[in-house]
């Protein structure tokens, strides 16, 4: 077992803790093989100004400098696994909340929210809820135990009841959205 330590530089703004960092990633670089070393960086743009500044460092840092944002890494992982497993964008992930919600009036499963539930509107509440609670890792069994304890509401009944077809369809058809993203990766990594 590898046993890792962690080391914090910290320091104020302008202080050279940028530059103490790329020189220990250069060497890194030079020491290991191609994709042996990882800088996460919270924006496209700021990995763009690491990747720049290693050029302008280390010659060996052309060629797989391992700089990218969280999203970047989760997505490697992801590209990387054997399970076939495929991203749904914003606009697919309305139109599944949207015929989850015709299903729903169909099987006169929507009461509370049958007033409001063939408005766009809805459907963009439905996604920044399911977004939300994706984000806060609160799956549907989680969120079953939470309504049970504090009472199962008509609304939230309903909320629940889509929520768990979202999350089942994904799961049927090896398919994760932007929020899930980090989690399908996790689940990998921990797999192997």
């Amino acid at each position: 077992m590898t046993t890792a330590a962690v080391e914090i530089l910290v320091g104020p703004a302008s202080s050279g803790k940028t530059r103490r960092l790329l020189e220990i990633y250069c060497a890194e670089l030079e020491q290991g093989k191609p994709g042996s070393v990882l800088w996460i960086s919270p924006t496209h743009r700021s990995c763009q100004e690491v990747r720049e500044q290693l050029l302008a460092t280390s010659p060996h840092a052309a060629l797989a400098p391992g700089v990218m944002t969280f999203e970047a890494l989760a997505e490697s992982v992801i590209d990387a696994s054997p399970l076939p497993v495929r991203g749904v964008s914003r606009l697919q992930k309305r139109h599944l909340l949207r015929h989850l919600v015709a299903t729903a009036i169909e099987g006169n499963h929507l009461e509370y929210f049958r007033p409001i539930a063939n408005t766009a509107g809805f459907v963009d509440l439905l996604a920044e809820f399911i977004s939300e609670l994706t984000r806060l890792e609160v799956w549907p069994e989680h969120l079953a135990e939470i309504y049970n304890r504090t009472g199962k509401s008509a609304k939230n009944r309903e909320l629940l009841t889509i929520y768990q077809a979202y999350q089942d369809q994904l799961n049927a058809h090896h398919l994760y959205d932007a929020e899930g993203r980090f989690w399908s990766a996790r689940t990998m990594l921990r797999g192997g």
